[in-house]
């Protein structure tokens, strides 16, 4: 009879310390679980944040390219311009050319 209430009482402590190591194993799994979620929501905030300057960055490029297509029309034009004048001067000076002979 006293070897069955000492199983009986080693079977009750063997039990708390399951549910004792079973707590701390619900704890610390907790733990890593809050300490993922967090990791998850900062991962989630820093992938929003490259992803809106991603955006920004192709902006740019789009008005940089808009710009740089704006000064070859404008390039373009100045040399047409420069063309213009210079077949004038060329004309003036044969027309002085001819009038001093």
């Amino acid at each position: 009879l006293s070897l069955l209430a000492g199983l009986h009482r080693q079977v009750g402590c063997d039990r708390q310390e399951a549910d004792r190591l079973a707590d701390l194993v619900a704890e610390r799994l907790e733990s890593r679980c809050g300490a993922q979620e967090q990791q998850h929501q900062r991962l989630e905030r820093r992938l929003s944040d490259l992803a809106s300057r991603l955006q920004g960055a192709e902006d740019e490029q789009q008005a940089q390219g808009r710009r740089f297509g704006a000064v070859g029309e404008t390039v373009k034009d100045l040399q047409e311009a420069k063309g213009q004048v210079e077949l004038e001067h060329s004309r003036r000076i044969q027309d002085l050319q001819h009038d001093l002979q």
